[in-house]
């Protein structure tokens, strides 16, 4: 694929100091799961992006041996080329065997099953799926949302993600016995992240 470099936008101004941030603060996300890290900052791959903590997010995560997967994104679109010149990251075009998803419409979630979810031999070989949402609510003494329990949460956290596709957490429950295979889900809304590690359980005892 051919690309017009004087239309690639500029990435991070730092890019090792701002990647390093943003590692940091997705390895903060993933130690404790279901609170929200503010992602900054956040880059813009074309004029008219407002600047996604997605695509700042994958300039700190991938390289060049890095697949991905954009579900919904046009082949020869300004995001790609970005990333691919930021990145030089692998583009394929179904989940199977993607090491990240970018979803930024919840009605491209692929299912869940269809994703590389690792195998009894390497767990880790599996697809890190990045989900675009409008944001989170936590109330820690509500019983409204399913409660999340896990390495990372003290006791138990009540934490509602909008715009999230409704089949989502019943897909996930289907793939939770497959532990420690599975996949990793960071949400993103337009300002931070969310982090749900496989090993955390949503709406089950606390005790299992």
């Amino acid at each position: 694929m051919s690309m017009n470099l004087t239309d690639i936008f500029p990435g991070f101004e730092n890019t090792e100091r701002e990647s390093q941030i943003i590692f940091r603060q997705v390895l903060s996300s993933f130690s404790r799961p279901g609170l929200p890290f503010e992602i900054n900052p956040r880059v813009k791959s074309y004029e008219a992006d407002p600047g996604k903590v997605g695509t700042s997010l994958l300039l700190a995560l991938m390289d060049t041996g890095s697949s991905l997967h954009l579900p919904g994104v046009d082949h020869d679109s300004a995001l790609r080329n970005f990333l691919k010149f930021h990145t030089g990251c692998t583009f394929l075009n179904s989940p199977e065997q993607a090491d990240y998803i970018w979803v930024q419409q919840s009605a491209h979630l692929p299912v869940l099953q269809k994703c590389a979810l690792g195998s009894a031999e390497f767990p880790e070989a599996s697809t890190t799926l990045i989900i675009d949402v409008e944001g989170f609510k936590i109330d820690s003494n509500s019983n409204r949302y399913n409660p999340w329990f896990g390495p990372g949460i003290n006791g138990e956290l009540h934490l509602e993600v909008l715009g999230l596709k409704e089949g989502f957490w019943i897909e996930r429950e289907t793939i939770r016995p497959l532990f420690p295979c599975g996949v990793d889900v960071i949400f993103c809304s337009p300002t931070h992240i969310v982090s749900l590690p496989r090993s955390t359980r949503i709406g089950e005892e606390a005790c299992m």
